[in-house]
């Protein structure tokens, strides 16, 4: 009888690393998109853009030498507020540009109107472009090195719906980890069995 708990008990604790270590790995691959073969069915390179994102004048925005600071001559139409929000942002790059854009604005504000000026592009491909910078630079840069555009201006319901389900699974993971050091048991094992 005390063989069979001992042996319970083991198999029990290494299912639940198992599954820990499952997960982690799982979050972890979340974002990476480095392997993916330029032209594969998740990256769209032929593109139309809507007419909003065209540039509406190549001198919209300018440096600013005293200040050393880009600014925009018409910020009713290629200022912040004539871009898309900060759920946007999330629903077309994910969590890491989300966050950029909330913890470091006056960056993420730069760093749009320096691609709008440099590629002569208009607030939505800026913004669009730069939140897949913040996502994942190398294969950004690696992109542009290329001379391939990719759309990323246009939400993928595919992709928000991967980005959900691995939200999802990162959360209940995150939770089990912190209920587990609290309580000493799996948040994941009570949910499936009921109360210990």
């Amino acid at each position: 009888f005390v063989t069979t708990i001992i042996i319970t008990t083991i198999t029990t604790t290494t299912t639940t690393m198992m599954l820990r270590i499952f997960a982690l790995v799982a979050c972890l691959t979340t974002t990476v998109t480095a392997f993916m073969k330029p032209g594969s069915s998740t990256a769209n390179y032929a593109r139309v853009l809507p007419e909003s994102t065209t540039p509406t004048s190549l001198g919209v925005v300018k440096f600013d030498k005293a200040e050393q600071k880009w600014f925009t001559t018409s910020p009713a139409t290629e200022g912040p507020e004539a871009g898309y929000g900060v759920w946007g942002t999330v629903l077309r790059a994910g969590p890491k540009p989300f966050f950029t854009r909330l913890l470091t604005p006056d960056n993420y504000e730069q760093a749009v109107l320096k691609f709008m000026a440099n590629d002569g592009v208009g607030r939505l491909e800026a913004q669009a472009n730069m939140d897949n910078f913040f996502e994942n630079a190398q294969d950004w840069l690696y992109y542009r090195s290329q001379g391939m555009r990719p759309d990323y201006l246009t939400v993928k319901p595919k992709q928000v719906t991967l980005r959900v389900a691995w939200a999802s699974l990162s959360i209940l993971v995150l939770i089990d980890i912190v209920y587990t050091s609290v309580t000493g048991s799996s948040y994941i094992n009570t949910l499936i069995r009921g109360t210990n």
